[in-house]
């Protein structure tokens, strides 16, 4: 299967660390995988190399570029299933995700919210649209995204830290 695998950057991070270990362990297990970032930063680009993954890196400032960059190398690629990491990159990977029928997007949401705002509410929106799965780090946000937004309960699963 071909996977790609959508993060901001390769910081050092915890986000950054558990998606390049889940991208080598994908690769490991025999899935032709990719990992796409937007931002500067390359702590863990070592890890992947070092575990056969590609890391693009998308060059566009804007984030319209961005998504187009995503979408036409999701397309190019031809990529099954798009996993991505933190608010910015699901974003992102939703809106890719609608210009790719049949692509498989997995978000994942790694916070913890106690009050719904308005950059919540746009989020939620786009996994209703076009997320085939958002998967939670912690029980609380699984719940808290359930309660919030009842159209996501069967999208949402929860894989702890």
């Amino acid at each position: 299967m071909k996977i790609v695998c959508l993060i901001a950057s390769l910081r050092l991070g915890g986000a950054e660390r558990q998606m390049a270990g889940l991208a080598s362990v994908l690769k490991g297990a025999g899935h032709q995988v990719s990992v796409l970032t937007y931002r500067d930063g390359g702590f863990y680009e070592k890890s992947l190399t070092d575990s056969g993954v590609e890391h693009l890196r998308i060059r566009s400032g804007s984030t319209s570029g961005i998504v187009s960059e995503i979408a036409e190398y999701i397309k190019k690629s031809g990529t099954e299933v798009l996993i991505s990491f933190l608010p910015g990159s699901n974003i992102k990977a939703c809106l890719a995700g609608t210009r790719c029928p049949g692509l498989r997007v997995i978000v994942s949401e790694r916070t913890t919210n106690i009050r719904l705002g308005p950059h919540d509410i746009f989020r939620f929106l786009l996994y209703r649209k076009r997320a085939d799965a958002v998967v939670c780090n912690n029980h609380s946000q699984e719940e808290f995204i359930r309660r919030v937004c009842p159209s996501l309960s069967k999208k949402v699963r929860t894989i702890p830290n």
